[in-house]
């Protein structure tokens, strides 16, 4: 992705989609970002966002919305003042509206109930497989939260990187809401994986290196993380087609890197099975 004037495209040279909103004024202190501040949108999609943020009475607004099918909507240029961070601090500076970028990613947040009965403050049901149980981290009490999508979590990657070149950032300047307005706010939440999402910008990833005792196969295993399943696919994109989905805690065997796309095996019975690509984000190293 790219940014020219303040504005998002695509690889393609496509613009985003554009869907401005009125609920903004003015430009940045310093006439481009200082922050990037991640949200959650508190809903179920992208057009119930786009809604909130063109209702003047909402008195709220983001830049980008991203939901959890990819779909990115830019609601403000980058170097406008988005209302999306509130009465906010960090490091010194009051007002984080005049000094950051706002996304906001579709995505329910904390959810009432329990296993077989999650829902979200509005009582929309959402399956287990899409939960994840967490404390916050300004709150002892473990809660369910709405896990983000594979493809979610890789646009909005592509997306912060064309920011962190565009304005000449580095990954801990991205924020949450709860960073800059703690027991105010409590987006994006712990499902969320801020230190991943950080080391994925930063070109490092936790301890990869190979065990070449493996008694299975001489490569590195990993184990899959994302809790609705991983969707290995033919080619390394999201565009490629899937040929199966891989569940949360399955093994698989690295044989080949493409960027932050692998070519893995699945281990089963001890033995490397289908093989595909995925997104490696969603994978953690097997000591």
């Amino acid at each position: 992705m790219k940014i020219k004037n303040h504005l998002l495209y695509h690889d393609n040279n496509d613009r985003v989609e554009w869907q401005e909103t009125p609920n903004k004024s003015g430009h940045l202190k310093e006439q481009k970002p200082r922050y990037i501040i991640m949200h959650y949108t508190g809903g179920s999609n992208v057009q119930s966002a786009i809604n909130t943020f063109k209702n003047r009475q909402a008195q709220a607004s983001a830049h980008l919305i991203i939901g959890n099918d990819g779909r990115i909507v830019q609601m403000g240029r980058f170097h406008e003042r988005c209302w999306h961070a509130g009465r906010s601090e960090w490091q010194g500076i009051k007002g984080l509206n005049s000094y950051s970028v706002g996304i906001e990613l579709v995505n329910w947040g904390w959810l009432n109930g329990g296993q077989g009965n999650w829902r979200s403050w509005a009582g929309t049901r959402v399956p287990d497989e899409n939960v994840v149980q967490l404390k916050h981290k300004h709150d002892a009490t473990q809660r369910g939260w709405e896990s983000f999508s594979e493809t979610q979590i890789e646009v909005t990657l592509n997306v912060v990187r064309a920011l962190l070149h565009q304005y000449d950032l580095t990954p801990d300047c991205i924020l949450g809401h709860d960073d800059i307005s703690p027991g105010r706010k409590q987006d994006p939440g712990p499902a969320f994986p801020f230190d991943r999402f950080r080391g994925l910008l930063e070109g490092r990833r936790e301890t990869e290196q190979p065990d070449i005792l493996n008694p299975i196969i001489f490569e590195p295993k990993f184990r899959v993380t994302a809790s609705s399943g991983l969707n290995m696919r033919s080619g390394p994109s999201i565009a490629d087609t899937v040929i199966k989905t891989l569940p949360s805690n399955s093994q698989v065997i690295l044989l080949e890197k493409l960027d932050h796309w692998w070519l893995v095996s699945e281990i089963i019975n001890n033995k490397a099975e289908t093989t595909g690509w995925v997104y490696s984000h969603w994978l953690f190293p097997i000591n």
